[in-house]
């Protein structure tokens, strides 16, 4: 696992993450993790979501407050999504 940039919250001593996981059947979960600016820290695909996922949250809850957003629907879309997340890293 590659080391995350964090960035310390001065008021609370406590550094913030949100995680963001995309769940599917036919293929392997992806996931996201940025901070509280949105900077993307992370990202990548867990094999083995059950484990990779859990191990991710504690690592970083040990030291900071962290947000988990699930994206699991409910059935399977039936055309691809009309919006999607565009980052400028400028």
């Amino acid at each position: 696992m590659h080391s995350l940039i964090r960035k310390v919250d001065i008021k609370n001593l406590k550094e913030h993450f949100s995680i963001g996981i995309d769940i599917q059947i036919q293929r392997d979960c992806c996931y996201a993790v940025i901070n509280d600016t949105g900077k993307l820290l992370k990202s990548g695909w867990f094999s083995n979501p059950m484990f990779e996922a859990v191990s991710l949250i504690k690592e970083l809850q040990s030291s900071s407050v962290v947000y988990v957003g699930i994206d699991a629907p409910r059935k399977p879309l039936i055309s691809k999504r009309q919006l999607y997340l565009r980052y400028n890293d400028n």
